[in-house]
């Protein structure tokens, strides 16, 4: 289980992907891939992990304090995406904030006063529903750009604002995950960013194995270790693979 760092952690459930106009292509390009040698992949996931994972969430803790002083009461700031997981590639500097304000005090007309309040540090870029399909909830998006001394590349930060009640801790869920599990994902992620359908799709499934797993009590406090293996066995064996080329193969069930 990885350490949590020390800003909250939470991040948006991605919307399901329609794997089905692929099935008949050929989606790892020459149609195989290599499958995981157990052994080795901790040393290929860490040669694929972003190395400014550190520096990035001290630039998320930065704006996280700043931002905080222009929240209403009741409002929380959290880190969500890959730097909770631990699982950020080499050369992807993004990172995901959530602006979480009480149901109580996020209707539209909430969110975009604060919108207003807070563009001039991250500027608003755009009208982003939060939650998934009949539960979507209003909310926006607001992005910056930026350099940062000993970090190659721009830094993008992508700042939501919306309802507590629509973000549901996905990175914080992949925490509870085996770090051999996590490796397969950084590793899976890392070699099918060439084709973006791909990419998209080993994203997707694994989002998917996570809610699956969190809705079957995979997280919870009392369940017994025994129980843990047998879902993440049977999750593994619905959402996963032992090679990219087979989860392509899978269509995403609902979760």
């Amino acid at each position: 289980m990885r350490k949590i760092p020390n800003l909250d952690a939470g991040a948006e459930l991605r919307s399901e992907y329609d794997f089905n106009r692929f099935a008949e292509e050929d989606m790892f390009g020459n149609g195989h891939s290599e499958s995981l040698d157990p052994a080795g992949i901790k040393e290929r996931a860490d040669a694929q992990r972003n190395p400014n994972q550190d520096k990035l969430i001290g630039i998320a803790t930065e704006y996280s304090q700043k931002l905080k002083a222009l929240l209403p009461d009741g409002a929380i700031v959290r880190l969500g995406g890959s730097l909770v997981s631990g699982t950020a590639l080499r050369g992807n500097n993004d990172i995901d904030l959530r602006l979480l304000l009480p149901d109580s005090q996020a209707t539209e007309k909430d969110i975009r006063d604060l919108s207003d309040k807070i563009s001039p540090l991250v500027p608003y870029e755009k009208d982003q529903p939060a939650g998934r399909g009949e539960h979507q909830q209003f909310a926006v998006l607001h992005h910056l750009d930026l350099e940062a001394p000993g970090i190659d590349g721009p830094v993008e930060i992508d700042l939501s604002i919306r309802p507590a009640g629509s973000s549901i801790g996905n990175a914080m869920l992949q925490n509870n995950l085996p770090e051999q599990l996590l490796d397969e994902y950084v590793v899976y992620k890392a070699e099918s960013q060439p084709v973006k359908a791909n990419y998209k799709k080993i994203k997707e499934q694994f989002y998917a194995m996570n809610r699956w797993l969190f809705n079957r009590g995979y997280m919870d406090e009392s369940i017994d270790l025994e129980a843990k293996e047998r879902l993440l066995d049977e999750a593994k064996g619905v959402f996963w693979g032992s090679s990219i080329e087979e989860i392509l193969k899978k269509p995403t069930p609902e979760s």
